[in-house]
């Protein structure tokens, strides 16, 4: 059986949430404290394959080896990165970040200089994205709540982009209202999270479109081996909520800043996962 550690960044109380499962068992935080830093307004978190957490916070990208924040190392993110960074570590250990309203750059390590950009060309008034896939070709899998110039998308106000790893540009979109989160499993499908709950399609698309309904707006989207972990992050319940395909449903957390309590969660992902599609 594959152990799936749960990783939530919680921008309101500052901190990683680490969990076992959705129980709560091996509750943990990583918190600025712990990094003897001032602040830590986490925007996003991701893990890589041997399990060291990467996060970003101020307009910098973190990696420790640890809840604990053993092996701390940051780097500074360009002047225009603006805040609400997005993090991803593709399987080859790139590590991939969202800066400013318009840009996705890889790094092949934190600390090391850029190995690749992507640059998308905004109309209107655009937000940062508001989460990212990578899968192992390298194919970008962007989510942003803005309207992206070119083509029909310009109609859009929200927007799932596709970026091959030899493209500078998107090469496919749908659009989506009120787009929170995305992720991919290994056969390519798409989920996306959604004010109304989390949609599954078949590929960029949208063909073979299902809804996991909720009944709180979520954010964040992650694959567990037979579930979807997403975050409601206001309304009647805070949390962490995993559903299946049949719309199984299993909650955990409240609102505070205590354990077992979340103040704003923004992102989720699953350590050791198993992402056969569900």
């Amino acid at each position: 059986m594959v152990s799936e550690t749960i990783y939530i960044a919680d921008k309101g109380a500052q901190r990683i949430v680490k969990l076992d499962n959705l129980s709560g068992a091996g509750w943990a935080t990583l918190t600025a404290n712990t990094l003897g830093l001032g602040t830590l307004p986490v925007s996003s978190v991701a893990v890589d394959k041997q399990g060291k957490i990467y996060f970003c916070a101020a307009g910098k990208v973190h990696r420790v080896n640890n809840i604990a924040g053993q092996g701390h190392v940051s780097m500074n993110l360009p002047s225009n990165a603006g805040v609400d960074n997005q993090v991803y570590v593709r399987s080859n250990g790139w590590v991939y970040v969202t800066v400013g309203t318009n840009q996705v750059i890889a790094y092949d390590t934190v600390g090391a200089s850029a190995v690749q950009k992507w640059q998308v060309t905004h109309s209107g008034s655009p937000t940062p994205p508001s989460d990212l896939f990578v899968d192992s070709a390298g194919t970008v899998t962007l989510a942003t709540e803005t309207v992206i110039s070119g083509g029909n998308s310009s109609q859009y106000p929200g927007i799932i982009l596709e970026i091959q790893s030899n493209s500078t540009v998107p090469v496919s979109f749908f659009p989506v209202q009120d787009l929170r989160g995305v992720t991919r499993d290994s056969g390519g499908r798409i989920y996306f999270a959604t004010k109304n709950g989390i949609v599954r399609m078949n590929n960029i698309s949208g063909a073979g479109q299902s809804l996991m309904s909720t009944t709180n707006p979520v954010v964040g989207c992650a694959l567990a081996s037979s579930k979807i972990i997403t975050l409601m992050p206001s309304g009647g319940k805070v949390g962490a909520l995993s559903l299946t395909p049949n719309n199984s449903q299993s909650w955990f957390g409240s609102l505070g800043t205590g354990v077992n309590q979340y103040s704003s969660p923004v992102d989720v992902c699953v350590y050791a996962f198993n992402t056969n599609a569900l």
